[in-house]
């Protein structure tokens, strides 16, 4: 099986997402070949699954039996909402995800039927001030 992960190489939360759908797919220890996808690109390869992470491209739909979005509220256009019917599984990352994007497709009279609430999280590599110790010295350099 084919998959194409189209993502955005200049947001961060995506970036992590395609770690996490690697990791994922290597663990299901089938034959399953990943192409990573620049969705500012003009070509995509033929596959059985597209997963768009973030953002989507129109011309893609077509070189995929089935596209999957998996989305979160903050990084949502205009564009990408009226792209959401043509999609045929759309997995949100939170309930307060879902709500807002189901939101927007019912003021523009679109269906929500083809949204799904995943719990989907990513992991938190950030680390936070309060936690680091300046007091201590990693490495003396003389």
């Amino acid at each position: 099986m084919k998959v194409n992960i189209v993502s955005a190489t200049n947001l961060n939360n995506a970036t992590i997402d395609v770690e996490v759908l690697n990791l994922m797919f290597k663990k299901l220890r089938e034959n399953i070949e990943i192409k990573h996808v620049n969705w500012n690109h003009f070509k995509c390869h033929n596959a059985s699954i597209n997963i768009f992470l973030q953002c989507m491209n129109y011309q893609f739909l077509q070189n995929a039996k089935v596209n999957i979005a998996i989305l979160d509220h903050e990084n949502i256009t205009n564009n990408v909402i009226d792209y959401l019917p043509n999609m045929d599984h759309v997995f949100c990352k939170s309930e307060y995800s879902f709500s807002v994007i189901s939101t927007a497709l019912k003021q523009r009279g679109y269906s929500t039927d083809n949204l799904v609430t995943t719990g989907w999280r990513s992991p938190n590599i950030e680390v936070g001030i309060e936690s680091k110790n300046f007091n201590k010295i990693l490495l003396l350099l003389t």
